[in-house]
């Protein structure tokens, strides 16, 4: 670069397009992983079998290398900008229908989609940044970020799903927890230990049901 040449890396408008364009990858990748560990609970809620249960990742991944060289090709058809605009669009509201599913049908479609999306803006996404960052030294250290986004989704992928679910499972838990607490609970047999000494008589294992929940010792 020479000194008269201004920085596109460095200036506003160069810095909120690397950063619009990793963000278009690391949602690429993430949503390759952050349903892995949701599984089970995608099961349970939507009715999965074991066989269909594998189509809620298998679908994002067909979809979106299946799309990549045409979504490549009509970026240079159609222009790189229109088509990442397209795909994004496309990507978000697969995404919120996801979100929304309450059938196994509607949540593999919904994948399917999220892969098209992804596969649409992905070499758009590339494109512009080859296209935007014309200097070899600037090139190579967008090229170098957007090489390690993937990691990074791939990574935060299995660890955003597993808060997730374990926020929910939380909740759930303590649901059941009140539920079982306040539905009267079957005849126990309990060490009415306090009853036991207050009539002078040792505490032993009595088959009578404690009169408070207090006064059972297990």
């Amino acid at each position: 670069m020479n000194a008269t040449e201004t920085s596109v890396l460095h200036s506003r408008h160069g810095s909120l397009t690397l950063a619009l364009l990793l963000l278009v990858q690391f949602l690429d990748f993430l949503d390759v992983s952050i349903v892995n560990v949701a599984l089970p609970s995608i099961r349970q809620d939507l009715g999965f079998s074991e066989q269909s249960l594998q189509w809620v990742v298998s679908g994002y991944v067909l979809t979106y290398g299946g799309f990549l060289l045409l979504g490549g090709r009509a970026a240079d058809l159609v222009g790189r900008r229109r088509m990442l605009v397209s795909g994004l669009a496309l990507f978000g509201l697969a995404s919120l229908a996801g979100g929304l599913a309450q059938t196994e049908t509607v949540l593999v479609v919904a994948r399917l989609a999220q892969g098209a999306g992804a596969a649409i803006m992905s070499p758009a996404a590339l494109s512009v940044l080859t296209t935007t960052f014309t200097d070899r030294r600037e090139r190579n250290l967008a090229l170098g970020a957007w090489a390690a986004v993937p990691g990074l989704a791939g990574a935060s992928g299995v660890v955003l799903s597993g808060v997730l679910t374990g926020g929910r499972g939380g909740v759930g838990s303590s649901i059941s927890t009140c539920r079982s607490r306040s539905s009267p609970a079957p005849v126990r047999f309990c060490s009415c230990a306090a009853e036991r000494r207050s009539a002078g008589r040792a505490a032993s294992i009595s088959a009578e049901p404690c009169s408070s929940p207090r006064e059972c010792s297990f």
